[in-house]
């Protein structure tokens, strides 16, 4: 994931207070540093001399950060607190705690919860068993969902499985990803005379479907006001909101089957998925001898076709061929003839659409008295 700006520090999870009881009269109650978001005592962990307690075995005052023993630590005893917080810079930390008391002769626990068996630490009395690493013999297995000792445990044992997923960011659902960045594109007609805030005949472009449009979509095209957001969605029928009044402008009359874009509005924007996708190609390149491309967004080659002729190839096509092309390129004021000027090229008056396609365009340089140019710096940005 990129951000905007800078990247949150993750920090861990889990905190450890550690206290060494002196007291000859015994001690119940320690006062942490706070270790838990909430008053919540299935994040913590709670041990007596290496021995993990029960939840039955402690509590957790309303502070959040008071736990209290029911049977008294004795001078000498070492008592460590763990906690966890659910939440953490953007790092969702899941953990679920289940303890059972082995009764019936019972040789497996299923827990009330689905396990990640590379996440859990199951404990016998306290006893944390082993895993089974690195040639140690395991002390459990499990498999679909149910833990299975090694040596069965005897009725009266106390189970308990601590368990956790892996940590998640939170922020995954809330930006945008790269194909809601560059939107949805249709065509659409209107019904202005009827009604100035609907869309008609919505029909989705080749690789866009009209099932991911939403109620509050930010919609753009000819004739539809800055600001216009989706109200409501029947089939090919689009109902449209602004807060001025009417949608479409006063001087449209039908859209006729004219491009419309739609773009989500709920979801923030990262650098991953925006870079770029506004401007949605551009290239800065060497235009003499042997063209090179010097940087670039989203264009894959150049190609000398001649005396200041050049062709761009996208390295993504474009949805259609309606986008806007923006060029520059450098002059030499010391020649005769330093006024050039830069367009896109066709081979007559009507035929320069013919040269921009969903895959490329291409340009032209000409100098004032009408002959073509080479140019060392040549810039082009695309828009849509």
């Amino acid at each position: 994931m990129s951000y905007i700006g800078n990247q949150p520090v993750l920090n861990t999870s889990e905190f450890r207070e550690e206290f060494a009881v002196t007291s000859t009269n015994g001690q119940t109650v320690f006062n942490t540093g706070g270790f838990t978001a909430s008053s919540d005592s299935a994040t913590l962990e709670v041990l007596r001399n290496g021995v993990l307690l029960g939840t039955a075995d402690y509590s957790l005052g309303s502070d959040a950060s008071t736990v209290t023993l029911a049977n008294a630590a004795v001078n000498g005893d070492i008592i460590v607190i763990k906690g966890r917080r659910e939440l953490t810079n953007g790092v969702q930390v899941t953990e679920f705690r289940y303890e059972e008391t082995i009764a019936n002769n019972a040789t497996t626990v299923t827990p009330n919860y689905t396990m990640v068996p590379a996440y859990t630490d199951v404990f016998l009395n306290g006893i944390r068993l082993a895993k089974g690493n690195n040639g140690v013999t395991a002390d459990y297995s499990i498999s679909s969902n149910t833990v299975s000792f090694t040596t069965n445990p005897v009725n009266g044992d106390l189970v308990q499985i601590i368990s956790r997923e892996a940590a998640t960011s939170i922020y995954g659902d809330s930006f945008a990803s790269t194909s809601e960045v560059q939107g949805i594109y249709t065509t659409a007609t209107t019904a202005k005379a009827t009604n100035a805030n609907q869309l008609t005949s919505v029909t989705a472009i080749s690789g866009y479907s009209l099932a991911d449009l939403s109620v509050g979509d930010y919609v753009t095209g000819e004739g539809i006001l800055v600001g216009t957001t989706v109200s409501a969605i029947s089939g090919t029928t689009i109902t449209l909101y602004h807060p001025d009044g009417d949608a479409l402008s006063s001087s449209m009359t039908d859209l006729s089957g004219d491009p419309v874009s739609f773009y989500n509005s709920t979801k923030a924007l990262s650098a991953g998925t925006v870079a770029g996708g506004l401007c949605r190609a551009w290239v800065n390149f060497n235009g003499m001898g042997t063209v090179a491309i010097r940087a670039a967004y989203n264009v894959s080659s150049i190609e000398d076709r001649g005396t200041g002729f050049y062709r761009i190839t996208f390295a993504n096509a474009m949805p259609d061929i309606n986008y806007c092309v923006q060029a520059t390129s450098g002059i030499n004021r010391n020649a005769s003839s330093s006024n050039r000027s830069i367009g896109l090229y066709g081979t007559g008056d009507t035929t320069y659409e013919s040269n921009m396609s969903t895959t490329d365009f291409s340009l032209s340089i000409m100098n004032s008295n009408a002959g073509d140019a080479d140019q060392d710096v040549v810039c082009a940005a695309v828009f849509r």
